[in-house]
């Protein structure tokens, strides 16, 4: 199975997305556990054990930002290993300030890239 990344649409452009286990380093260092960094991404409890369903509330920006500076970097380097000509790179910080996506959906974008990182890339 080809490994695909995921994209995110910044004035016009698409921008990589990617989530692996560097990625998931990071997570960890900054947020204690995996766990924790998914609870607060989607906006679950820390309490909260197993079914999540009706208890969502808003979730994290600083994380959606952390997740999101962390995967478009994360991005950049899948692409130029895949060769996918995407170029030229630009600061993740700078993209997020054009951003124009609602910061819920946001969440489930950053959500969904994050889940792919766990499917297994046979």
């Amino acid at each position: 199975m080809q490994e695909r990344l995921s994209y995110i649409t910044v004035r016009g452009r698409q921008i990589p997305l990617w989530c692996d286990i560097f990625a998931l380093n990071e997570i960890q260092e900054k947020y204690g556990s995996i766990g924790s960094f998914e609870r607060r991404l989607i906006g679950v409890p820390e309490e909260a054990k197993k079914d999540w369903r009706g208890i969502r509330k808003e979730p994290d920006v600083a994380v959606i930002i952390f997740a999101l500076e962390l995967m478009i970097r994360e991005g950049y380097k899948k692409a130029d290993m895949l060769e996918e000509g995407v170029t030229p790179h630009e600061d993740p910080k700078v993209l997020l300030m054009d951003i124009d996506i609602p910061f819920s959906e946001l969440s489930d974008i950053v959500h969904g890239v994050y889940k792919r990182c766990f499917q297994s890339k046979k």
